[in-house]
């Protein structure tokens, strides 16, 4: 009797220790879980943000607008921002990524074919005219950015530099001094395309500014030839 006492005593210490065991796996792999669906979550509602400050302002990027986007609630938005200002500002970094990654792009096509108007060819082409909310963040937002608060402004700035430090490599040499004359004229160009609504209106400077950044890349006291 206590032999069998002893051994069912010894079996119940076995079992609880592997449902232990198996229950803190448990609990791990739905801690991962929630962990793993948080970031998707976040990843989710800064790249819809964005997209909604580029193609509607700041103004039009409420965090309503948002969350219904990404299909979450208005409740759950503070389990990853502070406040809208907050969003915004990580919106912001996240509107900038693709802006520099296609002036790498552009760039070194130009660099390539010796053609330095290449990179406005692709900047101001249609697809990037009618399409805001994947395009340009410098051309979308400059005349919002400054009433904005501080870390979107400093934001906003570390990418116009490094996107101006790219266009140094073309213009006006390959020692990638910022151009900020460049970038300027660029996305000034694409902004006042959108605003107009006259098609020939837009080719035209369009095709200015192309002339105007094969002038801007010679060597000083070279003549372009016509």
């Amino acid at each position: 009797m206590a032999e069998s006492l002893l051994v069912a005593s010894s079996q119940l210490l076995y079992y609880s220790h592997h449902i232990k065991i198996n229950l803190s796996s448990g609990d791990q792999n739905v801690a991962r879980y929630k962990a793993d669906q948080h970031e998707a979550s976040h990843t989710a509602i800064v790249q819809a943000a964005s997209e909604m400050v580029r193609e509607h302002g700041f103004d039009g990027a409420s965090v309503g607008a948002v969350m219904k986007a990404v299909g979450l609630t208005h409740g759950g938005f503070y389990a990853h921002f502070a406040d809208k200002g907050d969003m915004l500002a990580a919106a912001m970094t996240q509107a900038l990524v693709p802006t520099v990654d296609r002036f790498e792009r552009w760039t070194a096509a130009a660099q390539a074919s010796g053609d330095p108007s290449d990179v406005a060819r692709a900047y101001l082409s249609d697809h990037h005219l009618a399409h805001p909310g994947q395009g340009c963040a410098a051309a979308a937002l400059v005349t919002e950015v400054g009433r904005q608060a501080t870390p979107l402004r400093k934001a906003f700035a570390d990418g116009a530099a490094a996107s101006a430090r790219i266009l140094g490599r073309v213009f006006p040499a390959a020692d990638e001094t910022p151009a900020w004359g460049v970038l300027a004229l660029m996305s000034g160009a694409l902004a006042l395309m959108r605003a107009v609504p006259d098609e020939a209106m837009r080719a035209e400077i369009r095709t200015r500014v192309m002339r105007d950044l094969r002038k801007l890349a010679l060597p000083d006291g070279v003549a372009q030839q016509d």
